[in-house]
């Protein structure tokens, strides 16, 4: 779910700023495994060093984390890389220049938090990501997977949330 980049594209947020829905976050790093590395759990420390900062913090890194210009393709492990994950945060005002989170990134501060989150999403069987749910229920976008685009996303969740 990328909430801050489909404000950026589509012009709302209002729904889960007004509290219509909540958002709720399910990181896993089945990647790392996959592919015997410790990039998408340096991503998901960071992301909670971000949280720590703000909602706001949290929900426009993530956004940039994920965005096409920053997100490394699965056979690169640039996450792994303090420097990038710093880099990155540079686009997002609440964190640039922020010393607490730059040194909470640099020393793991929220490696026990990711940890947790990583356990949560195992234990949630979710099958693949990005995956939507709302009520519990899994919502589809136009293609019948999880909404892909901002459009998608919002037309999804207008739909299953009704008027």
């Amino acid at each position: 779910m990328r909430p801050v980049r489909a404000k950026r594209r589509v012009g709302s947020s209002k729904g889960y700023r007004d509290g219509r829905y909540r958002l709720s976050f399910n990181f896993g790093d089945f990647l790392d495994a996959r592919f015997g590395r410790h990039g998408s759990h340096r991503a998901l420390e960071a992301l909670g060093a971000a949280l720590n900062v703000s909602q706001d913090a949290f929900l426009e890194y993530h956004a940039e984390l994920y965005s096409k210009e920053n997100h490394p393709s699965e056979e690169k492990d640039r996450f792994n890389s303090t420097s990038y994950l710093l880099k990155i945060a540079e686009k997002v005002p609440a964190l640039k220049g922020n010393a607490k989170f730059e040194t909470a990134v640099k020393e793991d501060t929220f490696a026990t938090w990711a940890n947790r989150m990583v356990e949560k999403f195992n234990a949630s069987k979710i099958a693949g990501a990005p995956t939507l749910k709302y009520n519990g229920q899994n919502v589809a976008g136009s293609s019948s997977t999880a909404p892909m685009t901002p459009q998608d996303f919002i037309q999804a969740l207008n739909a299953a949330s009704g008027p």
